[in-house]
């Protein structure tokens, strides 16, 4: 959609790390999440995108990973203006459920502020083609969070981790 980054290509490292893929739905104005099984699952959705059919189980994200029109280093962040991420964030955390909120988008979308309405979500983190916004990274994992990092940097990798397992042609090469 737009020029937003593609997140497509994490659902595979989501798969062989056990995961499940949740993709937005919206239906009556308002945006949910259902399962992706894969191509097969999609249909034509709004906007010119596509989105799991109503076959598909709902599913409640631990992680939901927004499009970003802006963002800065606080954990800010301006979608694209119609509100459904806000909405969908608003009712998980009306209905109790624990989730991370993470932002993808290209490097050049930072701005030094996003001024901030008291509805919006901070972000738990942010990637960008260039990096991952370490230091709210560091902010939540100094809460005692587990997080799981992917990276092709072992520089970042290790300025980061606790511990570390390099994976090389789809095998563990080192721990």
């Amino acid at each position: 959609m737009r020029s937003e980054i593609d997140p497509r290509g994490l659902i595979g490292a989501v798969h062989a790390a056990g995961g499940r893929v949740a993709m937005p739905v919206i239906e009556k104005r308002r945006m949910f999440f259902r399962t992706f099984d894969g191509e097969a699952s999609l249909e034509a959705g709004v906007f010119g995108t596509s989105h799991p059919h109503a076959g598909q189980a709902a599913l409640d994200p631990d992680l939901i990973i927004a499009p970003l029109a802006a963002f800065d280093r606080r954990g800010g962040r301006i979608g694209y203006g119609a509100g459904y991420y806000d909405g969908a964030i608003a009712d998980l955390i009306a209905r109790g459920r624990k989730f991370r909120v993470a932002g993808i988008a290209f490097a050049c979308q930072e701005v030094e502020v996003v001024p901030l309405e008291p509805h919006v979500q901070r972000l738990s983190f942010i990637a960008t083609q260039r990096e991952l916004v370490l230091d709210l990274v560091r902010r939540v994992r100094d809460r005692g969070v587990a997080i799981v990092l992917i990276t092709h940097d072992p520089a970042q990798a290790a300025a980061l981790a606790d511990s570390e397992v390099v994976l090389e042609q789809g095998g563990v090469q080192g721990v």
